[in-house]
């Protein structure tokens, strides 16, 4: 799979989770289909959300999550599945 492949999968999985109803947290995207603003604007929701404690998803590509460094809080309820792409 090459990286044009991660790109849209990033994307496809984007809308997907933003067509959900209700879903109980938001869905921000990071990719490379958006604008340098736009990923600073989805990148700065997301660090605002997870620090005051409110649920946010990122979905980004491994390749555009390189050299990140964001704290989050996580915790699960028993009743959640996580899965693995």
């Amino acid at each position: 799979m090459g990286p044009g492949a991660a790109v849209e999968s990033t994307h496809r999985l984007f809308l997907l989770l933003s067509a959900v109803q209700p879903l109980p947290v938001a869905v921000v995207e990071y990719s490379s289909h958006q604008t340098q603003s736009e990923r600073s604007a989805a990148l700065g929701a997301f660090k605002a959300a997870t620090a005051a404690g409110r649920g946010m998803v990122l979905v980004a590509s491994d390749a555009m999550t390189r050299g990140m460094d964001i704290k989050v809080r996580f915790s699960r309820s028993p009743q959640t599945r996580t899965a693995r792409a």
